[in-house]
């Protein structure tokens, strides 16, 4: 590994960390208090409403900044600064487009949903009034960006402000002893102006890059200039829209099965397992650009070095989470969330195992994408869901609560055993790489 790699990637990531630890707290004690407020019935359905818009949002935006990031750390390494300029218009182009598929599906399906779940009319008018916030969803290209020139700060101020914002908007309904239609505005503000955030800071650093004028740029032959570009795209979206499948279907099939009740507990169970992804996730966040970097040097193995260092580290923060949950896990969901959470206990137990799971094997999973391997990514994802959310509804039908704790432990193992093999054979054969397009072949292709 080139010196000094790793230390700055720890220093990055402890940027975002301290961004992320106030994040978790804010949101924490926001979902607290909206749980407390509403009580288990109402939450559970402010629960479905947020999880059916982020499932649609994800199924039909484009999740680009994985591809951008890839072959924008090409671009710039080759100094191919206006073919980069190409690049980020083509993001944003089809980070627009993808949201305003998202929202006008989303809006336009929630009466359908919504008669074929049985959900009273107020709460269909209220999904079709959250589904608006994906219209606000053009932060793929911004993410991009940031990463791509080490911006991590953005990302820790970000998510600092958009959570302390909700906390603050939480916190005043609550003194005015608001309404689930007042929370349900609340979350909506708070969604936009976090992914506002992200937009006004991308465009920021593109102009401290002196890179200006993106939206003027054509975006003719931007396919012949970046070989495979629209697959990849293609690929990552399938690949966005089957891990969105495992993180937010599951919320339906709880409530389906058990009743919406259930629903606003197994949301509690997931945002507490949150508190160990997003103290590891600055770790991927910076992980990504540096696997992109070195995978077009072909330095596979400071690749090797810098995955097998980063998944320990991540597995044992996650494990040292869990023995804190085990010995005062019920206490803490009684104090945050109220008594009546207190018997998600046992199942935020078995959840928290699977994330432990999760966190330790991410920098593979992250490694696939950021060598270019999208179709193996692809067929993981694929594979995984279709085993998943078969054996997750006749585990929560046979065990319950618990049961959907322990599909999410068997998931996460199988993915990691697979993945494990597939990056093994990827990062130990060389030649496998196609190597990156030069400068001249590229500057002899015709604007058609």
């Amino acid at each position: 590994m080139a010196r000094g790699t790793l230390p700055q990637l720890f220093k990055n990531a402890g940027v975002v960390l301290t961004g992320n630890a106030g994040a978790s707290v804010f949101g924490l004690l926001s979902l607290g208090l909206t749980a407390r407020a509403l009580g288990p019935e109402p939450f559970g359905i402010l629960v479905l409403i947020q999880s059916y818009v982020a499932f649609v949002q994800q199924f039909t935006t484009f999740n680009s900044w994985p591809v951008l990031i890839t072959y924008g750390a090409q671009l710039l390494e080759q100094h191919r600064r206006d073919d980069f300029a190409r690049l980020m218009k083509f993001g944003i182009v089809v980070d627009a487009a993808g949201a305003a598929l998202g929202a006008i599906g989303a809006a336009a399906a929630a009466y359908w949903v919504g008669r074929w779940r049985g959900w009273d009319p107020e709460t269909i008018r209220l999904t079709v009034a959250y589904s608006l916030v994906i219209l606000s969803a053009l932060n793929g290209t911004p993410k991009a960006v940031l990463r791509l020139f080490g911006r991590f700060k953005a990302f820790a101020m970000q998510e600092l402000i958009a959570s302390g914002v909700k906390l603050a908007g939480v916190t005043v309904v609550l003194f005015l002893q608001g309404g689930l239609v007042t929370f349900v505005g609340v979350w909506m503000l708070t969604t936009v102006v976090g992914n506002v955030l992200v937009v006004a800071m991308g465009w920021r650093e593109l102009h401290r890059q002196g890179i200006h004028g993106i939206l003027r740029v054509p975006l003719r032959g931007i396919g012949k200039r970046c070989p495979g570009l629209w697959g990849q795209i293609w690929t990552t979206n399938l690949n966005s829209t089957l891990k969105v499948v495992t993180q937010e279907t599951d919320v339906f099939i709880v409530g389906g099965v058990l009743g919406v009740r259930e629903a606003g507990f197994y949301k509690v169970v997931k945002q507490c397992s949150k508190l160990v992804s997003q103290a590891t996730d600055p770790l991927q966040q910076v992980l990504y650009p540096e696997v992109a970097k070195f995978w077009a040097k072909d330095a596979r193995a400071q690749i090797r070095t810098l995955l097998y260092r980063i998944g320990g580290l991540s597995a044992g923060l996650g494990a040292l989470v869990w023995l804190v949950l085990l010995v005062g896990g019920r206490r803490l969901l009684s104090l945050v969330f109220g008594p009546e959470f207190a018997g998600a206990y046992p199942a935020l137990l078995w959840y928290m195992a699977g994330t432990v799971i999760m966190v330790g094997g991410l920098p593979f999973a992250v490694a696939l994408p950021a060598t270019g391997q999208y179709s193996i990514t692809l067929r993981v994802h694929l594979l995984g869901s279709s085993l998943y959310l078969p054996g997750l509804w006749v585990m929560i039908h046979n065990r319950g609560l618990v049961g959907a704790g322990m599909a999410y432990v068997g998931y996460h193992f199988f993915r990691a055993v697979v993945i494990g093999r597939f990056l093994r054979t990827t990062l130990s054969e060389p030649g496998r790489q196609t190597r990156p397009t030069t400068a001249a072949q590229i500057a002899a292709v015709p604007d058609v």
